[in-house]
């Protein structure tokens, strides 16, 4: 597991900055303007390629071109000056780009795409030279492109790429592929691209189109040197078909290739890989698995220079949205295979993996990660300090199904607004703290102080720092469940009116059951607003609560049970994720 967590750190960061800076190159994520392609003639347009050209040069708001159900046979490119673009079908099975051409890697391609930003769903990209090839001997293969990509930022769902040579071009820039189905034999997924292909069905045809051919190749990367930051990472893949093919070959003395967690068949040939430019450079190439499974995932017989996981330099890196970045949505597919993951720590403002300083900020099925003490293994030689995953500043900011993991100071809920819905939280020792003004609702609070901090004797969930009784800050944890190992305090007063409410909450045995500390402001507890209603669990007794504990009864509740408590100028029901 600790290499498949590396590998997943050397490319998750590309679907993380492609829907990053989806939101900053275009000026909003929602559609502009919707334009229609059907061949009944009802539509706006009967061509494709005639949508495209009505899109104005520059344009910077996303345009949405819906293509009804067909086989559309021409050729289709999007130039340049034309960003932006959502070309969505019906299905990969009923709308269908179609084109035969070949030879001429750089002209041949049925769809080219030159643009950053820009995403396709439910459309197939065809090249049919070859398909099938009867009589190979009469039609010799020859490179025949169903789709080239060149833009930044791109990204295909349930999309189709079905060809023979060289089907698709991934050619530059970071691109992210999701459930799409890949068909072709020789080279059929090649270039220079910084891509993740995650859960696609890759199909070798080797055996039914390229007879008098031996084997095929699934990839040919085409990374230039040690400092190039492209690759290829399949991950949750499947490939199968017929004959017998590599699962790549060195397109340029540096290629790289990354197969995590994937289903291979019998038919990737036993050595795995091929070094073709790169014979004698062998060791610059990286192709690696890990965590793979099925019948052609045995490595005992690979090619002797293909990668250990262990020897591979991974990539991480810290992640700070600046206060003039607004209204951005970050999406990862879930918060177990969307990892940002740092190890930083003693500064707790600087240490952080994640810092989000703007407003009007979503995330969405992402983990935020502080690895140092997780696991800390040897306490006393690796002793417990500060270490945030994340840091959240900005005013209206929502997080969902995300997970926020570490030690001590995991998440700081700094300042502004906030909503966590559905999010994991781990940590030991003040996890949660801040003096922002949130609501927590669904979410499962996790306490490791019996994993990862044996030494101490006791943690701590929050610390909330509400200032004054003026004040709205505070935090409202509602139907959410707290769980771990060891014990831990509800929270503890990081300021002299702190304030966190518990509203129909499980609470385990996980919970002290004094269950509050008022920390620095011993002789002032009167002021501090902590209070538990309609809790359950083994943790949920009051009976032994310190006895300056609020009653439900001698507090305002009604302000607590709705959203409004955070969400009175309506701003939840603005945000791009309901």
């Amino acid at each position: 597991m600790p290499h498949l967590q590396q590998l997943s750190l050397l490319i998750i960061l590309i679907l993380f900055s492609y829907t990053v800076c989806i939101a900053l190159d275009c000026q909003s994520n929602k559609v502009a303007h919707t334009i229609t392609v059907s061949h009944s003639g009802r539509a706006k347009f009967t061509s494709i390629q005639k949508a495209i050209d009505s899109v104005p040069s520059g344009n910077t708001k996303w345009i949405h071109i819906q293509i009804y159900p067909g086989i559309y046979k021409e050729k289709v490119t999007i130039p340049s000056d034309k960003s932006c673009i959502f070309l969505e079908g019906s299905s990969s099975r009923r709308t269908i780009i179609e084109w035969s051409d070949h030879e001429q890697t750089n002209s041949s391609a049925t769809f080219t795409s030159y643009p950053n930003n820009i995403v396709a769903k439910g459309i197939a990209f065809k090249n049919a030279f070859n398909i099938p090839s009867l009589r190979p001997e009469e039609t010799p293969i020859t490179q025949a492109l169903a789709a080239r990509i060149y833009g930044d930022k791109s990204a295909f769902y349930k999309c189709g790429f079905i060809g023979v040579q060289d089907t698709l071009w991934d050619a530059t820039g970071r691109h992210y592929f999701s459930q799409c189905y890949i068909e072709g034999a020789i080279d059929f997924i090649f270039g220079g691209a910084q891509s993740m292909y995650e859960k696609c069905s890759i199909n070798v045809t080797t055996g039914i189109y390229t007879p008098q051919k031996k084997y095929g190749f699934i990839t040919a990367q085409g990374r230039n040197c040690s400092s190039d930051p492209s690759g290829f990472v399949f991950k949750y893949c499947t490939i199968t078909g017929s004959g017998k093919a590599y699962l790549g070959r060195a397109y340029r003395p540096y290629s790289r290739v990354i197969m995590i967690k994937s289903t291979i068949s019998d038919v990737v040939i036993p050595e795995g890989w091929e070094a073709w430019h790169a014979i004698g450079q062998e060791q610059n190439t990286e192709y690696v698995e890990e965590g793979c499974k099925g019948p052609g995932a045995d490595t005992s017989k690979r090619v002797p220079w293909a990668k250990e996981p262990s020897a591979v330099d991974m990539t991480q890196e810290k992640v700070t949205i600046p206060s003039g970045k607004s209204c951005i949505l970050l999406e990862g597919s879930t918060s177990r295979l969307t990892i940002i993951e740092w190890s930083d720590h003693e500064s707790t403002e600087s240490s952080a993996t994640f810092t989000s300083n703007a407003e009007n900020i979503v995330a969405k099925g992402i983990t935020f990660k502080n690895a140092y003490n997780v696991p800390s293994l040897r306490p006393e030689e690796n002793p417990t300090k500060q270490a945030s995953a994340a840091i959240i500043y900005g005013d209206k900011s929502g997080f969902y199904s995300c997970g926020f993991i570490g030690v001590q100071d995991t998440l700081w809920d700094a300042a502004g607004r906030h909503y966590f819905n559905q999010c994991y939280i781990e940590g030991v020792i003040d996890f949660i703290f801040g003096s922002s003004q949130s609501i927590y609702e669904k979410c499962l609070i996790n306490v490791t102080n019996g994993i990862y901090t044996p030494e101490r004797t006791q943690g701590y969930i929050t610390a909330q720092a509400r200032n004054s009784k003026s004040d709205p800050s505070g935090f409202v944890f509602k139907y959410c469940a707290i769980t771990g190992s060891g014990k831990a305090y509800l929270g503890r007063a990081y300021r002299a009116y702190s304030r966190v409410i518990m509203i129909r909450c499980s609470l385990s045995d996980v919970v002290i059951p004094e269950g509050w500390n008022a920390w620095h402001y011993v002789g002032q507890e009167q002021n501090i607003e902590y209070v538990e209603e309609g809790c359950k669990g083994p943790g949920a007794d009051t009976s032994k609560r310190v006895r300056w504990a609020k009653q439900p009864s001698a507090v305002n509740m009604t302000q607590f049970l709705t959203r409004s408590f955070i969400d009175q100028d309506g701003w939840l029901a603005k945000m791009p994720i309901k």
